[in-house]
C-alpha cells in the first residue's frame, strides 16, 4: 500500500529465500515497496536469502535489533543471534545469544524480569535455587535439551544444611518446590 507504514517489534525473520534470477529477487526477509515504511524495534532478522539485499529491501528502519550485514539504527548489532536450532526452525535463543538483554532498555521487560531481548522468543533466565530468605544462591544450568527426560545435578557443598527453593522452568512451563540439604 503506497504511503502506508507498518510496525513491526519483537519478531524473528529467518530462513526466508526470495525467488528469482533477475535484479528485483531482493529482500529475502522484507521486501517494502516504494512510498511504505517498515519500523520497529527488537527485532532479528538473520540468514535470509536473496540475490541482492539479503535480509531487507526499501524503507525499513529499526532500533535495538540484530541484523546481518548491520543496519543504522540505535543499539543495532550484527552479530550472528546464537539460535537454538535453525536448521530445524528452533529460532529460540541460546544462553551465550548477543541477543539476550539486548532489546530497547524502554521496551516491557521479559516475564523473567530482565530487560527485554531481541526477537520473537525471550531466554528465561530465572531457573536458580534460592535460600529460605529468597536470595539467589546459584544458578542451575541454562541450557537447551531436545525432548525427553533429563536430570539436573545440583551441588550444595559450598551451602550450609537448610532448606532451599528451586525453581526450573522449560517454557512454557514453570516448576517450583522446596529441598532439603542435610550435611
Amino acid at each position: 500500500m503506497l504511503g502506508s507504514e507498518i510496525e513491526c517489534s519483537n519478531n524473528t525473520i529467518s530462513l526466508n529465500h526470495s525467488i528469482g534470477t533477475t535484479s528485483t529477487a531482493r529482500g529475502g526477509g522484507i521486501y517494502v515497496f516504494d512510498g511504505a515504511h517498515v519500523y520497529g524495534g527488537n527485532n532479528i532478522l538473520y540468514f535470509n536469502e536473496a540475490l541482492a539485499d539479503s535480509e531487507c529491501y526499501g524503507n525499513v528502519t529499526f532500533d535495538y535489533s540484530c541484523v546481518a550485514g548491520g543496519m543504522a539504527g540505535i543499539g543495532n548489532i550484527l552479530d550472528n543471534p546464537r539460535f537454538m536450532d535453525q536448521a530445524n526452525f528452533d529460532f529460540h535463543l541460546l544462553q551465550d545469544s548477543p541477543c539476550i538483554d539486548s532489546g530497547d532498555p524502554s521496551s516491557r521487560l521479559d516475564p523473567d524480569s530482565t530487560r527485554a531481548d531481541m526477537g520473537a522468543f525471550y531466554f528465561d533466565q530465572s531457573s536458580a535455587v534460592n535460600g529460605s530468605a529468597g536470595a539467589s544462591l546459584a544458578p542451575l544450568q541454562e541450557v537447551w535439551y531436545p525432548a525427553g527426560s533429563h536430570e539436573i545435578v545440583f551441588d550444595g557443598s559450598d551451602l550450609p544444611s537448610g532448606v532451599y527453593l528451586y525453581r526450573l522452568t522449560a517454557t512454557p512451563t514453570m516448576v517450583s518446590g522446596k529441598m532439603v540439604l542435610l550435611k
